[in-house]
């Protein structure tokens, strides 16, 4: 969270742009929105089928084991919420202190309320 919140205000229109790294989320939204429509669901497949083979080509490339594959899309999720969480706030906590973030995306401490 500390480093999303950093990033969005050292690049806010960046920051937004990199929504565009999360098809499976948009993909399920699309789905609860449209009430399940066949098409939001094939969507939602190629998102995930899309993930899972850059995952398959990095892991080769890298010469990694194929592990834990069934998490990729609670990950995808994870990451998700907390793009959208960054929105909500300034202020970060970090080894137990709390920090706003300022404009130029530097830490200072938090005054308590």
């Amino acid at each position: 969270m500390r480093w999303s919140r950093t990033i969005r205000y050292i690049d806010p229109l960046g920051y937004l742009g990199s929504a565009l790294i999360h098809p499976f989320a948009f993909a399920l939204l699309a789905t609860a929105f449209s009430c399940g429509a066949t098409w939001a669901w094939a969507l939602a497949g190629v998102a995930v089928s899309a993930r899972l083979l850059l995952k398959l080509l990095s892991d080769c490339a890298l010469q990694q084991a194929h592990r834990d594959l069934w998490l990729l899309p609670l990950w995808d999720i994870v990451s998700f919420a907390i793009f959208v969480a960054s929105y909500w706030s300034s202020r970060v906590i970090w080894r137990g202190f709390s920090f706003n973030v300022d404009g130029d995306g530097l830490l200072s401490a938090a005054q308590d309320e």
